[in-house]
């Protein structure tokens, strides 16, 4: 049996942008009114980072290995979306048509900061490791199982 200390730094970056061109037609009714929606265009934005920094040791039983520690864990994220639509709405009552154009927009920013733990363990079975990690902080969790094939 071995004791060994570590660190591992990770970090996930990922961007989602979509978009769409028109051509959406939705129709309501509300309160004597017929609406007419035409979606000219709209957008979605999200990006997002993940930092995590972990520290602990690994023992080191021969075909298996055990492994635990702290960690800290940093996630932030963008939101942004953004709707251009014009619709016309017909009045019954006073047998009107009309046309407006308006613009939706929202956008948010995330940033959260944990402390937590991590374990797991790494089975060495013929030419391929098994491994099986938990990492937990005060408002989040993952389990994760993974097999490397050696060739």
């Amino acid at each position: 049996m071995r004791l060994a200390w570590g660190v591992t730094v990770q970090t996930d970056v990922y961007n989602s942008n979509r978009d769409n061109a028109g051509d959406n037609i939705l129709n309501s009714s509300y309160e004597g009114e017929q609406y007419y929606f035409y979606t000219d265009s709209w957008s979605e934005e999200i990006d997002t980072m993940s930092f995590i920094i972990a520290v602990g040791p690994t023992i080191d039983v021969g075909w298996w290995k055990l492994y635990g520690g702290a960690l800290y864990h940093l996630l932030i994220a963008d939101y942004d979306e953004k709707y251009n639509y014009s619709y016309w709405a017909y009045d019954e009552v006073a047998d009107v048509f009309s046309n407006k154009d308006e613009t939706y927009q929202q956008s948010a920013d995330f940033n959260q900061d944990n402390f937590g733990g991590y374990f797991g363990a790494q089975f060495d079975v013929a030419d391929h490791n098994i491994l099986v990690e938990f990492m937990g902080t005060q408002d989040s969790w993952s389990v994760g199982v993974g097999i490397s094939i050696l060739f």
